[in-house]
Order: structure tokens, then sequence, then C-alpha cells
């Protein structure tokens, strides 16, 4: 055996000895544990006082579904989704959406929950995954919060300060300001009502200065001023965040795979799926995520190969 590898080893078993000596109910903590097993040590480094969460983040093509099935079948956990396009009904292609078949039985939570013509905003989500979670934790099971949207784990595990909704007509207002002035001018305007967001926020990013902006104007206290009343729906747990990554020989492969997936999204963006659902019809849209899907599992599959040496690697990524 190699010697490193013992000398972790034995300060493993220490650590475990240590925690059972302590008085710790090892199961409550680690479902279906394997003390004998090293790998399960990885769900004792926490505090007895909340239950457990583990989320598994990242971008696309790192294998998020798949080892978060694998983990949830071998602790005995349920999968709640963390992505944004998942929520929607319909959508069942060109998405991260486990096809049922290969869910392992696994229950899984908010894949499915709204129309695609319904505004799911982030704050729902938080209240809905936080439910979701407790009702996990109250059949004894350990939660599994799966996906890539930044901004619905952020809500659900930090938060969203309770500041005023969106005020169109002044956001255009600014908007004009900034084109009229430029972004500097907007962002010294920030500088003098919320000087600790201007620090944080750089010129450039107009969206994020407007909408400093705008909770100053609407309620009279900067931004940073409504992080205290902020209150994040999972307070009672404690999350252990698993981030994955893109290994450096498929990058270039992902990248066009996303430069697809982004041609596909902008209509979606610039009009919403409601506009685009009556102009053409539900069926042309789920083509469109067809034929996405298509190209992007054809890019990923022929990376594969030029890893192993059986295929040349693409090169249209290459070139951007």
């Amino acid at each position: 055996m190699d010697p490193l590898g013992r000398e972790a080893g034995l300060e493993r078993g220490e650590e475990l000895a240590a925690t059972e000596r302590s008085g710790r109910d090892l199961s409550e903590i680690r479902p279906k544990a394997d003390p004998t097993n090293d790998s399960d040590l990885l769900l004792e480094r926490r505090e007895p006082s909340k239950p457990l969460v583990i989320a598994i983040l990242g971008p696309t093509a790192t294998g998020k579904s798949t080892l978060a099935l694998a983990l949830a079948e071998r602790f005995d956990g349920e999968i709640v989704n963390c992505d944004s396009t998942a929520v929607y009904r319909g959508f069942d292609i060109g998405t991260d959406k486990v096809p049922a078949a290969e869910q392992r039985g696994i229950p899984h939570h908010l894949i499915a929950v709204a129309d695609p013509t319904e505004e799911y905003t982030a704050a729902r989500y938080g209240l809905e995954a936080s439910a979701a979670v407790r009702s996990i934790l109250a059949r004894g099971r350990l939660p599994f919060i799966v996906g890539g949207t930044g901004f619905y784990y952020r809500a659900l595990t930090r938060g969203l300060f309770p500041g005023p909704g969106a005020d169109n007509v002044l956001r255009e207002r600014l908007g004009r300001i900034a084109a009229r002035r430029g972004p500097r001018f907007l962002h010294r305007m920030l500088s003098r009502r919320d000087p600790e967001s201007a620090d944080r926020i750089a010129a450039a990013d107009i969206k994020r200065v407007i909408r400093a902006l705008e909770v100053y104007l609407l309620t009279g206290r900067p931004l940073t001023a409504h992080f205290a009343d902020t209150r994040a729906p999972l307070v009672f747990c404690e999350v252990l965040p698993l981030a994955l990554r893109i290994p450096p020989a498929l990058r270039p492969t992902v990248m066009t795979t996303m430069m697809i997936v982004f041609a596909l999204a902008q209509p979606l963006a610039l009009f919403g799926v409601g506009p685009l659902l009556d102009a053409f019809g539900t069926q042309p849209v789920l083509v469109a995520f067809a034929v996405a899907q298509t190209l992007a599992m054809a890019a990923i599959a022929l990376s594969a190969l030029a890893a192993r040496g059986d295929a040349p690697a693409p090169r249209l990524a290459e070139a951007q």
C-alpha cells in the first residue's frame, strides 16, 4: 500500500474513532452509511445540530445528474432540482431533466412545476425548494440539491432581500440616461447614493447598477442596507456544496455546445416563451430544442472520441 495513502487512512480512522468517542450518533447524520468505508467520512464533517443537505453544482456537461443519482441511491436520498429550465412543463428535451426511466426510483422534486408561459421567480424557487427539503428530511432521507442555476441556489441558501419589485418605467429612464451619458455617469450617480454597492458593482454592469439605483430611489435606503433583512429559506440545514468542473480536454467542445444553446435561448431571453409559443406553436419550439440537444450530444460524443484518439477534435470553438 502507498505510504501516503496508509497514513491518510490512519488519520481518517483516528478521526472516526474520535467522533464515535464523542457520543455523536453517526447514523443520524449519515443515512445508510458504512463506517468501514472511508468515503462515508465525508458526511461526518459537520456540526450535529443541523441536518445535512448535499448540493451538487456546476455548469452543463459536468455529470451533476449522474453523480447525484449515484449518491442518492447510496445514501437513501431524494433530489431537488436547481435548474431554471427543468421547472417548466413540456420542455423535456434540450434541458437537464433526467428521464423518468433513468431516475432509478429516486424521487425528484421541482421538475415540471410551472407552465411555459408562467413566470417562475428565484424567490418562488427558494420557498418551494425549502419546503421540499423539509419534507425529505421529515421522511428521514438525505436531500440533494442538483443543478447549475446559481441564482436559484443563492435564493435558497442565502436568501433574497425583501426589496421592491421591478419598476419598468424607472428602469427605462435610467437606461436612457446610461445610453445618453454613458455607464460611468450612471455609476457615479450610484456612488453618491450607495457607495458600498458602487464599490461592489462594476460600471460596465449596467443591469446591476440600475437595480441598485432602483432600490434606492424607491425605498430611500441603499441596497446594502436591505441585506440585513435578508433571511435564507434553508437556515435550518447545513449545506455541503460539491462543485463540479469541466475537464480541460472537453472545454472546447462544451464551448461549442453552449454556443448552440445560447443561440437557441436568445429569442427566449428577448421575447419570452409566451410570444414564441403564440407565434409558432408548442411543437416547433420543442423541435428547436430537440435539434439543439442532438447537436449538443453529437459534439460531446465527438469530443469523447477525440480524447481517446479515435476522432479529430472539433475546430469550431478553437476559433472563438
